[in-house]
């Protein structure tokens, strides 16, 4: 059951990351720079104020959708036996929506699809399979413990 639904998240979240790589580019630096605008307006930090910019939200993005993209390819593929294989299938699946999703880039309108933004959305899903694969793992160590007790 938990597989269907991390599949079905996963179909989802694919699904919401092709709308948002589908707004023309005008829309997308819109939505950049209303986040922009909204963290300078909450931070304290001066520092952030002065250094947050639209390309690092444009790329933070990047990394969080793919980052739980990643969570929720696991979860569709992990079968509670193999975390090695479930990991690599994880990434692969990323890292080939991630190139489709950058030639997707290339039809709408001032867009561009660039291999750099698909080892970013790499890095994403990296980081999303790796934390929760290193909690499955310790979850697993944690019973391996309570088991020998």
């Amino acid at each position: 059951m938990k597989k269907k639904i991390c599949i079905l998240f996963a179909v989802l979240w694919m699904g919401f990351i092709f709308y948002m790589s589908h707004q023309p580019a005008k829309i997308s630096s819109v939505q950049s720079d209303n986040v922009v605008h909204v963290i300078k307006k909450v931070s304290k930090s001066e520092e952030i104020k002065n250094n947050i910019n639209s390309f690092i939200v444009r790329k933070g993005a990047h990394m969080f959708l793919f980052c739980v993209l990643g969570i929720l390819f696991f979860g569709s593929v992990y079968n509670g036996d193999n975390i090695l294989k479930s990991v690599f299938i994880a990434l692969l699946l990323a890292f080939l929506y991630a190139c489709s999703d950058e030639y997707h880039q290339t039809f709408v309108v001032d867009r561009t699809g660039q291999f750099d933004d698909v080892l970013i959305d790499f890095s994403g899903a990296f980081i999303g399979v790796l934390i929760v694969s290193l909690i499955v793992k310790f979850n697993i160590f944690k019973k391996k413990i309570q088991v020998t007790r």
